[in-house]
């Protein structure tokens, strides 16, 4: 029995191990999306989403809402913080800095990581919206929503369309991104 020891001393060592690796894996997506960090970034860093914004997408995101920070905690309670980096394919990019562009064209992309710290080099999960033809993703504009957290979960992304539906600012986007790609 005391050859076991060590072995019962470095399991605990193994999981934390398991855990980074998993956290710091490359998230499972299709090849045609895994290159987004070569798009267009929106914003020149990553950007804290509203407060109530994040208590919208929390149910898809693996765990929920980051650990608040002490300000986060008293003015909204223990569900407050998210950071964004936005991304943005060509197709995208361009819709989104012309004004007279009402409607974004079929093959426009747009990526958003959630990050649980502003300095966080892995995210949390990547959601993507891909504008489809006319007549695919009818209930959602020709919008596909898909969301790929790490560490292998699953997300639910089904409350996605009807809030980009009802808040979207140009064809089911919420961001206001002009021509520089500043907010």
């Amino acid at each position: 029995m005391r050859h076991w020891g060590w072995v019962i001393r470095l399991a605990p060592c193994a999981a934390v191990l398991a855990t980074v690796a998993a956290w710091s894996a490359p998230l499972p997506m299709p090849a045609s999306l895994s290159d987004y960090r070569s798009w267009k970034a929106l914003v020149a860093s990553p950007q804290p989403i509203p407060f109530q914004l994040a208590q919208l997408c929390a149910p898809a995101l693996p765990g929920g809402p980051p650990p608040p920070t002490a300000v986060d905690r008293d003015k909204h309670g223990p569900h407050a913080r998210r950071w964004v980096r936005v991304y943005a394919n060509p197709a995208a990019a361009s819709a989104l800095a012309d004004p007279a562009v009402r409607k974004f064209p079929p093959g426009a992309t747009i990526a958003k990581e959630k990050l649980l710290t502003v300095d966080a080099d892995h995210p949390e999960g990547v959601a993507f919206m891909i504008k489809h033809r006319a007549g695919q993703f009818a209930a959602s504009g020709g919008w596909e929503f898909l969301y790929f957290p790490s560490g292998g979960t699953t997300a639910d992304y089904s409350g996605c369309i009807g809030c980009h539906r009802a808040k979207g600012r140009k064809d089911y986007v919420f961001g206001t991104y002009g021509p520089d790609a500043t907010r």
